[in-house]
C-alpha cells in the first residue's frame, strides 16, 4: 500500500490522493448546498477560496470545480496553464481550510 501522497491531475505533491478526492467531491456537492441554508458556511468557504485562489478568474474556478466544466469549454480569460495553476492553488488554500 503506498501512503506517500502522489500528484493528482496537476495538485501538488502536498495534498494526497484522498485528500484532492474529498475536496472534489466537497466542491460537487455546492448546488446541493444552495438548497440547505444550514450549509450556507460551506458554499461560502468554496467561493471565498476560489476568490483568493484568483480574484481575476474565480467565476472560472467556480465552474469548474463545482461542475466539472473543463477550461476548453469556457471562455477563460487567461491561458491554460495559467487556469490549472489558480486551480492547484484553490485546492491547496482549500486543504489548508477544511
Amino acid at each position: 500500500m503506498n501512503l506517500k501522497p502522489q500528484v493528482t491531475r496537476g495538485v501538488r505533491k502536498d495534498i494526497s490522493q484522498a485528500k484532492y478526492n474529498e475536496l472534489r467531491y466537497f466542491c460537487l456537492q455546492y448546488d446541493e448546498k444552495k438548497g440547505d441554508p444550514s450549509r450556507t458556511h460551506e458554499m461560502e468557504l468554496i467561493e471565498e477560496t476560489a476568490l483568493a485562489a484568483n480574484d481575476a478568474i474565480y467565476r472560472y474556478i467556480l465552474k469548474n470545480v463545482t461542475q466539472g466544466i473543463k477550461y476548453e469549454h469556457m471562455d477563460v480569460p487567461c491561458g491554460r496553464r495559467q487556469f490549472y495553476e489558480a486551480r492547484k492553488l484553490f485546492f491547496r488554500m482549500l486543504s489548508l481550510k477544511r
